[in-house]
């Protein structure tokens, strides 16, 4: 009972921070804590309060960053130390060697010199998110988040037959946030 206390008090913590990062009202902050932390008490019961934290955690999380690259096209480089951080919650030797550290670095590395070759078409924030989200969701996880992602932005954004630059994070929270 008391990690459910303590996981409550840190999803509404952390969630309410975000909402006030995006400059919401705090009503609208505290209305949505409600249902976060029905997810996240919901969750416990089913799986234990280590899942349910990490779990609304990486929602709060990819929810700030969906809406702040839609805003900006930008995203804030603290949130993949925050994404790495979510991932450290209840990891164990089998995950850490099997599927995070191998998250981190496989997926994201061959996007990264693709990249370089590319003179830089993707923005280094996006191949900072793919490896800290590799680094929570594993590795096979991640390659699926990351093709269908690609894929998804390239339907909905073909129109554009000039260089022209549109906010990827979205697609890419989007599809982890499912992988997960």
């Amino acid at each position: 009972m008391g990690n459910v206390i303590i996981g409550v008090i840190t999803v509404t913590f952390f969630w309410t921070t975000f909402s006030e990062l995006l400059k919401e009202e705090l009503q609208f902050a505290l209305k949505n804590t409600y249902l976060i932390i029905g997810c996240f008490i919901f969750l416990s019961y089913l799986y234990g309060a280590a899942f349910a934290l990490r779990v609304c955690l990486f929602l709060t999380i990819m929810l700030y960053i969906l809406v702040y690259d839609t805003i900006t096209k930008t995203i804030p480089s603290f949130t993949h130390w925050i994404i790495v951080g979510i991932g450290l919650i209840d990891l164990n030797q089998a995950w850490l060697f099997g599927q995070a550290l191998p998250g981190l670095i496989i997926p994201a590395v061959p996007i990264f010199i693709f990249n370089n070759l590319l003179k830089n078409k993707i923005g280094l924030g996006d191949i900072k998110l793919m490896a800290s989200c590799g680094f929570v969701v594993g590795m096979f996880a991640g390659y699926f988040a990351i093709l269908l992602a690609c894929f998804m932005a390239l339907l909905l954004n073909r129109k554009e037959k000039n260089h022209f630059s549109f906010a990827f994070a979205p697609y890419l929270c989007m599809f982890y946030l499912l992988f997960y």
